[in-house]
């Protein structure tokens, strides 16, 4: 008589949340970093399959290699079973803050920071004078695919500069967005005067040096860009803050607008507009979105002129909400909703699969209601809409010490992958009260019948391009063909919990056995079809 067990399998589909309207569950949680304060800021996929990391880090030890100075940038290359194959420390002796980073088409990654050194790795920074309130410069830093520097630079003038995010465009450049307090220096054309900040958009070439540079606001008050994207005709999208009310940002309803701007190839502004309402409203992220659209992430606490729906109680202090708005590549709005509760939510991150059309976001909440369930404290909140912006699920995660995720994406897999800072209680591995690099992996769990009484699962089985492993304790994978000879192996040096998955891009079509060892030698094996 045959033993029949169930096992989990990750697959996460919007259609088959649709349907069941159930979060998706955690299935590894890891942690690095030293004896300090540690968290990342961004995650990206690798083009092998691996992952990319960046955190600002205060460690000098455990996972972090020996620092330059006060606060430095710490960078990580994961495979595609959350190993550290490299890792480095990036920065100078008086502080940097690490925001964002991509890989570029050359294998590199580059590396979006700010700085207030003039030793170490940073080259190029602007001091402020006695008359200015210079709080750092934009570092652009250019690395390859093992980490090592291949050019980095200072951006910026005599007060604040920072740049946030950027990408690579079509014609093999860079462009970047951030804001500037500046009026000299790399600053140039600067429509305000000094210590008012507008945004800032940087244009270099694939080897650092700058092809153009624009500065758009106002006259007075400030103007704070956030993020951007590449749009028809090599033009780029804007999309950030104001609290101006002229310049490009007549049209301001109240305290604080969030702020759009098309640019040409050449940062020529071919049209703008301010969205929100009497109170405070900002956009943050900006992706497209399957219809030839864009979709917009930032947060208000406004209920009025453009928003609505916000989760304030009546006779409360306004709280700002998530708020995401769909629109046209002209800039018209299609769809807006406020998403949270009544006491507060701020929006991190955003990620869309094209294929069906739905969003991941990851948010932090302190509400206990409205579109909120099962937070502990403080928690990551994260949730799934659809392409009309309609809830599909929710679910806060992490633990009672204020976990948040910071930078969330989906996984070649059909999960999702976060990344941010969590506390003792996740982490066990660090002492508390100071937090680690968090990567947190969730997958829709469905139950599949098996014949087969071992805890070792395998899927999807047959396989193609990636393999996903449920078993327990495992600190290393063997997989051999039919003539018995070992085709690929994995140590899992940092690996935390029952879950993991790989790419097996390399095996040919086939019948392979897969061999699961643990920390004291014990074995599990299963068979694996590869299509």
């Amino acid at each position: 008589m045959p033993k029949y067990i169930y096992f989990f399998i990750s697959f996460f589909s919007f259609y088959a949340s649709k349907a069941q309207n159930v979060a998706p569950k955690q299935i590894v949680s890891t942690c690095f970093g030293g004896s300090n304060t540690d968290f990342a800021k961004c995650i990206k996929p690798a083009k092998d399959g691996g992952y990319i990391i960046i955190a600002n880090t205060n460690s000098n030890d455990g996972d972090i290699d020996t620092g330059f100075g006060e606060s430095d940038i710490w960078v990580a290359k994961l495979d595609s079973w959350y190993n550290i194959e490299w890792k480095k420390t990036y920065g100078g002796s008086l502080g940097e803050e690490a925001f964002s980073i991509f890989q570029s088409k050359d294998g590199g990654y580059i590396i979006m920071a700010s700085s207030l050194s003039t030793d170490g790795q940073v080259t190029g920074y602007h001091p402020p004078t006695p008359t200015t309130n210079g709080a750092g410069d934009a570092w652009i830093v250019k690395i390859d695919s093992k980490g090592n520097i291949q050019w980095e630079k200072c951006w910026g003038g005599a007060n604040s500069d920072y740049i946030l995010n950027g990408i690579e465009t079509t014609d093999g450049g860079f462009a970047f967005i951030g804001a500037t307090a500046s009026i000299d220096g790399d600053v140039l054309g600067k429509p305000g005067h000094a210590g008012n900040i507008d945004f800032w958009v940087v244009k270099l070439n694939q080897q650092g040096s700058l092809l153009w540079q624009h500065n758009y606001g106002s006259t007075y008050d400030d103007e704070d860009g956030y993020d951007l994207i590449e749009t028809e005709n090599e033009g780029l999208l804007l999309c950030g803050s104001t609290n101006s009310v002229n310049g490009l940002s007549i049209g301001n309803h109240g305290k604080a607008d969030a702020l759009v701007i098309q640019i040409d190839k050449m940062g020529n502004v071919l049209w703008h507009k301010c969205f929100g309402g009497s109170g405070a409203d900002a956009f943050e992220k900006i992706i497209k979105n399957k219809n030839g659209g864009f979709l917009l992430l930032g947060g208000s606490d406004s209920n009025d002129g453009d928003v609505a729906g916000n989760h304030t109680k009546t006779g409360q202090q306004p709280e700002s909400d998530v708020w995401i708005v769909s629109i046209d590549k002209k800039g018209y709005m299609l769809w807006q909703r406020c998403y949270g509760g009544s006491n507060g939510e701020t929006a991190y991150s955003i990620d869309t699969r094209q294929q069906d059309g739905g969003y991941v976001i990851a948010a932090a909440t302190e509400s206990f209601d409205g579109d909120i369930t099962n937070n502990k404290f403080l928690n990551a909140w994260v949730f799934a809409i659809s392409e009309t912006g309609s809830i599909i699920w929710q679910s806060c995660y992490g633990g009672i010490y204020g976990s948040r995720i910071f930078s969330i994406i989906f996984t070649t897999d059909g999960g999702f992958l976060g990344a941010g800072i969590a506390y003792d209680d996740v982490c066990h591995t660090h002492k508390p009260p100071y937090g680690d690099i968090w990567l947190f992996k969730c997958g829709y769990p469905q139950f599949i019948h098996i014949e087969n009484s071992n805890t070792l699962s395998l899927y999807p089985n047959p396989a193609h391009n990636t393999l996903g492993i449920i078993t327990r304790n495992v600190k290393q994978v063997n997989i051999y063909n039919i003539l018995g000879q070992m085709v690929l192996t994995k140590v899992l040096i940092n690996y935390v919990g029952n879950y993991f998955s790989s790419n097996i891009n390399s095996l040919n079509s086939g019948t392979y056995i897969v061999e699961t060892i643990d920390a004291i030698g014990n074995k599990l094996t299963a068979k694996l079809l590869v299509l």
